[in-house]
């Protein structure tokens, strides 16, 4: 990305709380934790829709989940 766009969005109020715990739980600001919200689920859909599974170990029960994108 070479420059940078200011964007207006209007959200409902528990998107906002999502942004809020999740810049919370990474110690980020809220601008940064969209971006990184962003990169992750495009890395995930590309990676998804080329055929590759998307998983989650447990490994205290020993068990495998399949992540579904929508």
């Amino acid at each position: 990305m070479s420059g940078k766009t200011k964007l207006t969005v209007q959200l409902p109020d528990e998107a906002i709380g999502h942004i809020e715990e999740l810049a919370k739980l990474l110690s980020v600001s809220r601008t940064d934790a969209i971006r990184r919200a962003l990169k992750t689920e495009l890395f995930l859909l590309k990676e998804q829709r080329a055929g590759k599974k998307i998983l989650l170990r447990d490994e205290k029960n020993d068990s495998t989940m399949e992540v579904v994108m929508l």
